[in-house]
């Protein structure tokens, strides 16, 4: 089954750019060409990355590694509210 970019971020979960991003890096599925100008993706390419990257991240998440996180949840809160407030006072001027 092919699927298109529309179809491809809600199942990824990752936006357009983030997804050319990672196809440059070699991180993420080639598309086919459907005809010119028109690509999609197969489906049982991108469920294998899913898997693949799911369990990376299995491996990665040890006990260990997440107990030994930089930020503690206030820290990791107040850090979000500023972002935030930064974010909205672009546009209250």
């Amino acid at each position: 089954m092919i699927i298109r970019m529309k179809q491809l971020t809600k199942l990824v979960g990752l936006s357009q750019p983030t997804i050319f991003k990672l196809r440059q890096r070699g991180d993420f599925p080639k598309p086919i060409e459907l005809s010119p100008g028109a690509k999609g993706y197969l489906l049982s390419d991108i469920e294998s990355w899913l898997k693949h990257r799911s369990a990376q991240n299995l491996t990665s998440q040890t006990p260990d590694n997440r107990d030994n996180r930089n930020l503690s949840p206030k820290r990791s809160r107040d850090r979000c509210v500023s972002e935030r407030s930064s974010f909205y006072k672009k546009y209250d001027s």
